[in-house]
């Protein structure tokens, strides 16, 4: 994995979720804030397509149908949880797609290190008592069930997303990924009776700027699930978690409670390992000291 696009991956998504709580806080509703930043992302999503001469290539409309409407999904539960949770929370528990991307692999009958699965099973274990009963600042356990709900959806979605690297355009999956993000907000919106209108015209640069930093991560993201496996591809993901709750508490000036921090380290530490998926650890050096000491003994 090329370090550079990991750095920016990390960047980039801290920068997205602290630009998601932004325009929340601004009283944007999940819709809008769907339908505005989908639609521009489908709009540079579609001027890349016409520089570089590529044409959408569906070979499984099906799955693609059932593609957007999950992303649908999973895109307006994660936006609409920063309705009750800080940025540094939702993306928290967002990562917790790699426990489940684990779980489900496992359940498809993929062969797994016992300490993956055991590890993703104790950090789900361990967000869910993050979410329930543990109290934090401005947090609410409505939010969490937003969010972990949006992890289930959006899990199934990578590995329906994993299965058509291979087959589909990139451009053809970032389409659809922000058809999804439209899709979703325009039905919402329209149930809920929403006026989809800005505040202020500064507003269209915020939603600009997060619908190229959307268009920029799904192609990266893509990118690493081509080339390695589910889990090991959400590895920058892990780290942009950590960054986003840096970030947040520089902007806000916001100070979390220790059992918040420690958390939260803990469960990043768990996901780490979960990613790495490293190798046990050698013994040769204790076996070298031992040997010494024998000798001294003669």
């Amino acid at each position: 994995m090329k370090k550079s696009v990991a750095v920016l991956i990390i960047v980039l998504l801290a920068v997205n979720n602290n630009l998601t709580e932004f325009l929340v806080s601004k009283g944007y509703t999940s819709s809008v804030i769907m339908l505005f930043k989908g639609s521009l992302a489908c709009v540079v999503t579609i001027a890349l397509m016409i520089i570089y001469r590529e044409k959408p290539k569906i070979k499984n409309f099906n799955l693609l149908f059932v593609r957007v409407i999950m992303g649908a999904v999973s895109i307006w539960l994660f936006t609409e949880s920063y309705e009750y949770l800080s940025a540094g929370s939702v993306a928290l528990v967002q990562r917790m797609d790699i426990a489940f991307l684990v779980l489900l692999a496992y359940l498809s009958g993929r062969k797994l290190n016992s300490l993956q699965f055991y590890l993703s099973v104790w950090t789900i274990i361990i967000l869910l008592f993050f979410a329930f009963d543990a109290r934090f600042n401005d947090e609410d356990p409505v939010g969490f069930i937003y969010a972990l709900s949006g992890v289930l959806v959006y899990s199934a979605t990578i590995l329906i997303i994993k299965s058509q690297t291979t087959s589909e355009s990139k451009y053809t999956i970032a389409l659809s990924f922000s058809f999804s993000s439209v899709l979703g907000g325009f039905i919402i919106g329209s149930i809920n009776g929403e006026t989809f209108s800005l505040m202020t015209d500064l507003d269209m640069g915020y939603f600009l700027g997060g619908a190229g930093i959307q268009v920029a991560m799904v192609f990266m993201s893509l990118g690493l699930l081509k080339s390695f496996k589910a889990e090991y591809a959400r590895l920058p993901y892990v780290l942009g978690a950590l960054a986003t709750f840096i970030l947040e508490m520089i902007l806000e000036g916001k100070i979390f409670n220790f059992n918040q921090i420690g958390l939260t380290l803990i469960i990043i530490g768990l996901m780490l390992t979960i990613c790495l998926n490293p190798p046990s650890p050698k013994i040769i050096k204790w076996q070298v000291i031992g040997k010494q000491g024998a000798e001294s003994d003669n």
